[in-house]
């Protein structure tokens, strides 16, 4: 007898089937077979034969969910604004009556079924032409502003102005001068489309303890062609306190005066948290446009990339691509390339690259060529979008700048987006080109552009438009859009900008807040919050059931010295080899007691506490400082803990966090101003407050009763160092640096703050801390009192 699998595998089903075969009674029987089919569009094909991940079923799912929540919300925003508009009376006739205004219908505020008229183009009944501009007044005020840098822009060939810039040269045009209200209703119904990313937190890139990574924006003072015996460079320095200098090698000039560059600054630490400023290094990243010189082709005898591609481009830079196979297309490029040399074309290859390297403290650069790669703007998460954005966003405040667009009083730049793109379209009148703006110039930005903008434009044509300030007016929008949340309601009426914070804050720039999951945080097993009601669904009895606390966040410092405390009371000292009192040798003896008294637990618990992390090094080196005793080396252990010798111990992760950045901003007394009180003061701060709400100015008095802005991180600080005097410069650091503390870890413990506050009792051990000899004299005879009051209570019951 015997027994055959058969498999048929297909591009998207796999058939089986299981036979029994007996040759001798030449007898076939099917055990068993079936099919699975793994349904696969064009798509998946291409991808599964690229060698590419393909996406699961829920994932797909997941994607297209997301589309249509985005949707729905984008078109309940549009809504909502179509009505506050209706009661402006900022609509255009043409596209107001193609609206829905009826109260009680539910469609209020939406188009009416099968129709979505444009509110900048109005239905004609020309055949030619069905559509008319409904703008145009503002279209030729917009021709005679670019006549001044093109005066043929309207008559000259390939010069043909596209309509829709004139929404740009109305958003530009608003921050300072007046415009119509059903202009000002085309340029708010804009910002629905595009409005800007949001970041709802910051995430944690000091991974090891020993360093620390602080993001920088620096502008460029200088840039100087020289040369050396690398080749020829340019010497650029930023503008940070200590001007730092770096070499930038490279034949074409592409980093100017005044630009600005990313910088991630790598600062090395040693154990008491000081900076090793021989250590640090900075990594500089920015987007180049590079233009294609030459591409070499070299075979190899690897078997996996047998073919090797360097890209030369025109300022001496050079980048390597391996592949298995030859590449037609990089060959064509190359046969592309030699003509244009030949025949002297002007037209160049160019595109766009990320560019970066690693600099030590001195400037000298990793490597002359830097790390050249092309950006990923399709994969999601991609850090490549990070870098466009802020390059996107540095370019437009330097032209805020250089134009004017800054606050008198305050003397910050303004956060606008309007103007800069505006002056691009300028730019293309004058050359004739055609700049993608959506998805192209402006792919990515913060939305602190479109707020700070959108509330200006409110601002200013509340000057010219009396209906924007109508009490009456604001009151009907109020209550339309809030009839049941009089809270909500309330608030808006009492504010004095009312208009301007329910256009702005509540309909166009409102986001969602994340959803709690405080639900799936684990009970605590010792607090009880509060007793409920439980009914049996058989018998019908009620009993009373309780509910228990929520575990408190791992990140908390009660629970940071709890983790310390447990793992000390469980180490242990063992000795390899030792010999005993009749001189017999013994194999890992625990020689903790003989060592460690409550006054050597105090000490390893500092020790502990003043770490991120703590290996079997840093332990045995503290036994070693205090005991005196001869642990050995690496490799030649006479000491070891009653652990793995690679393992790693968690210290106090959230006090040394808040150590480093205070040491760096040049706070110099940590250790005796940072009490477990001012931790836990500070910690609850961070944790509760997110970044974008610690950076909101509010309004404060000062000693002469002045009113003056301060951000809610800065009046934090005030009070937080009521009892200690701080420079002005070091304040004025350290609220810059925490108004951008990264999110603690969503991790939690297994016990509440309180429990915690109580396990704590019994387990500090030394002088500072309560014994548990000294526990146990002054609080036996409070347990027993306790105790005895608790059975005459019982005893009273029966």
């Amino acid at each position: 007898m015997k027994t055959i699998l058969g498999l048929d595998l297909g591009t998207n089903s796999i058939g089986w089937a299981l036979i029994e075969i007996e040759h001798e009674k030449k007898l076939l029987k099917i055990i068993g077979l079936g099919s699975r089919i793994i349904p696969m569009d064009g798509q998946e094909f291409s991808k599964f034969n690229a060698g590419q991940k393909i996406t699961s079923a829920a994932g797909n799912r997941t994607t297209l969910h997301r589309a249509r929540i985005t949707k729905e919300r984008y078109l309940l925003r549009r809504d909502r604004l179509h009505l506050v508009l209706n009661l402006l009376e900022a609509l255009p006739e043409h596209y107001k009556i193609e609206i829905d205004f009826e109260r009680n219908s539910k469609k209020c505020g939406q188009f009416k079924k099968e129709t979505e008229p444009k509110i900048a183009y109005l239905p004609t009944k020309n055949s030619e032409n069905k559509y008319a501009f409904y703008f145009e007044k503002a279209f030729e005020e917009m021709i005679r502003d670019l006549q001044k840098v093109n005066p043929h822009i309207k008559n000259e060939k390939g010069k043909r102005v596209p309509k829709d810039w004139t929404i740009y040269f109305l958003r530009q045009k608003a921050l300072k001068e007046k415009i119509s209200l059903e202009e000002l209703a085309w340029v708010l119904l804009s910002y629905n489309q595009k409005r800007g990313a949001e970041l709802d937190e910051i995430e944690n890139d000091n991974e090891k303890s020993d360093e620390f990574k602080e993001p920088l924006d620096l502008k460029v003072l200088s840039a100087e062609r020289k040369m050396d015996k690398d080749g020829t460079y340019f010497e650029i320095v930023l503008n940070d306190a200590e001007n730092f200098t770096y070499k930038e090698y490279t034949t074409l000039q592409l980093t100017f005066k005044d630009d600005i560059k990313e910088v991630l600054k790598i600062s090395k630490l040693d154990e008491a948290g000081n900076i090793i400023e021989e250590k640090s290094t900075y990594k500089i990243s920015d987007l180049y446009i590079l233009t294609l010189s030459k591409i070499d082709h070299a075979e190899t005898e690897d078997k996996k990339f047998k073919h090797i591609y360097n890209f030369i481009y025109t300022n001496g830079w050079k980048s390597e691509k391996k592949k298995e196979k030859w590449n037609k297309s990089y060959n064509d490029l190359s046969k592309k390339l030699e003509e244009q040399t030949k025949e002297e074309n002007l037209k160049v290859i160019s595109n766009l690259f990320v560019v970066s390297n690693n600099y030590n403290h001195n400037g000298i650069p990793e490597k002359i060529i830097p790390n050249i790669k092309a950006p990923d703007f399709n994969s999601e998460g991609s850090k490549d979008w990070t870098l466009l954005k802020k390059k996107t966003e540095k370019d437009a405040i330097k032209f805020n700048i250089d134009n004017g667009y800054v606050d008198k009083e305050t003397g910050h730049v303004k956060h606008y987006i309007s103007p800069k793109i505006y002056d691009v379209l300028k730019d293309d009148a004058k050359t004739g080109e055609q700049t993608k703006i959506i998805g192209g110039l402006f792919q990515t930005i913060d939305r602190k552009f479109y707020r700070d903008e959108l509330l200006q434009i409110i601002n200013t044509q509340k000057q010219f438009h009396l209906t924007l300030e109508d009490q009456s007016v604001i009151e009907k929008c109020v209550k339309l859009l809030y009839p049941h949340n009089e809270d909500h309601a309330k608030a808006l009426l009492e504010n004095k900008n009312a208009i301007a914070h329910l256009l702005a804050e509540d309909i166009l720039l409102y986001q969602r807040p994340l959803k709690s999951k405080k639900s799936e945080i684990a009970d605590c097993k010792y607090e009880i919050d509060y007793w409920k009601e439980d009914v049996d669904t058989t018998t019908g009895e009620v009993t009373e059931k309780p509910t228990y606390k929520k575990a408190a966040p791992a990140s908390h410092p009660l629970f940071q010295e709890f983790r310390i405390w447990d793992k000390i009371h469980n180490i242990k000292l063992i000795q390899l080899e030792a010999k005993d009192s009749e001189g017999k040798s013994e194999t890992n003896v625990d020689i903790t007691s003989q060592y460690f008294n409550p006054e050597h637990y105090q000490a390893l618990f500092e020790h502990f506490n003043n770490r991120s992390t703590v290996g079997i090094d840093s332990f045995l080196e503290f036994c070693k400082k205090q005991f005196g005793l001869d642990v050995g080396k690496k490799g030649d252990r006479k000491i070891m803990w009653n652990y793995p010798e690679e393992e790693e111990f968690k210290g106090n992760e959230t006090r040394k966090s808040f150590e480093n950045r205070f040491k760096i901003c040049g706070f110099k007394d940590f250790d005796s101003f940072m009490t477990q009180k001012k931790e836990i003061d500070l910690w609850h701060y961070l944790y509760s407050v997110n970044h974008n709400e610690r950076k909101k100015v509010s309004e404060t008095k000062d000693i002469n009763n002045s009113k003056f802005g301060k951000t809610s991180i800065q009046n934090f600080f005030i009070k937080y160092f009521k009892d200690k005097k701080v420079e002005a410069d070091v304040f004025e650091k350290l609220c810059k640096d925490f108004e951008n503390y990264p999110k603690f870890p969503s991790k939690y413990a297994s016990y509440s703050a309180k429990s915690l506050q109580k396990l704590l009792s019994v387990m500090r051990v030394g002088d500072n801390f309560l014994t548990v000899g000294e526990f146990d004299e002054r609080w036996q005879g409070k347990y027993l009192n306790r105790a005895k009051a608790i059975i005459e209570k019982e005893d009273q019951i029966d």
